[in-house]
């Protein structure tokens, strides 16, 4: 099997010009603000007036947010394509069809995990590109969590790589800007402008990552069928 010629680099660059394009469209911003905005506003809220409690902002982010930001991909996938109507007759079967894939993933992936974390691991990285799948080729989940292990054999590994990066990359810069902004002011830290605006950028970093696997199925998929 022929590997890729894009490295992890080429495919942050093209998955920041997708996501350049995409903070551009106003359908965009509408899809944010419905599917997770009111959650990121929310979210601020709890972690200002709950400052010790940590580990529960960060639940809620996983379980609630998680599963909302699900349902933002759709969008952004279907913003993304361009050819395809935001809410078109289809768009409760994408997201109900999209979600159910994403949970029996997140199930096995679970499973993985508690087997001393490296099948977890392994299984994450085969399943990045079921939403993808589900979406443009409707498929069904079965064939799509199928697919997406066969199409991660040629880029699973540098798409990974590459979101890695950017978090590494974005982790410095936000400790940075916090360290910075606690000389000034250390109650800062507490404020909930603060906490607001780092919950949106997250969610805007979490964007960039479905931009870059997006990028990757769309090279996967290339060779997928240069080979058929």
């Amino acid at each position: 099997m022929k590997t890729t010629t894009l490295s992890s680099l080429a495919f942050i660059n093209l998955g920041l010009k997708k996501f350049n394009h995409l903070i551009e469209k106003k359908s965009f911003w509408y899809s944010y603000i419905f599917c997770i905005g009111f959650f990121d506003l929310a979210l601020a809220l709890y972690e200002t007036k709950n400052p010790d409690n940590i580990m529960n902002a960060l639940k809620l982010n996983l379980y609630i947010g998680g599963n909302l930001f699900i349902l933002f991909t759709v969008f952004i996938l279907l913003i993304i394509r361009g050819n395809q109507e935001i809410l078109g007759k289809n768009l409760l079967n994408n997201l109900w069809r999209v979600w159910a894939a994403n949970f029996i993933a997140g199930f096995w992936i679970f499973l993985g995990t508690i087997c001393f974390v490296i099948p977890g691991i392994i299984l994450y990285i085969r399943y990045i590109y079921i939403n993808e799948i589900i979406l443009f080729e409707q498929s069904t989940i079965p064939k799509a969590l199928s697919k997406s292990r066969y199409l991660v054999k040629y880029n699973g590994g540098k798409v990974i790589k590459a979101c890695i990066i950017v978090f590494l990359i974005s982790l410095f810069i936000s400790f940075i800007a916090s360290f910075i902004l606690s000389l000034i002011d250390e109650s800062i830290m507490n404020s909930f402008l603060f906490n607001y605006l780092f919950s949106v950028i997250g969610s805007l970093i979490a964007v960039l990552f479905t931009t870059i696997v997006y990028t990757g199925y769309l090279d996967a998929e290339s060779q997928y069928t240069k080979e058929s």
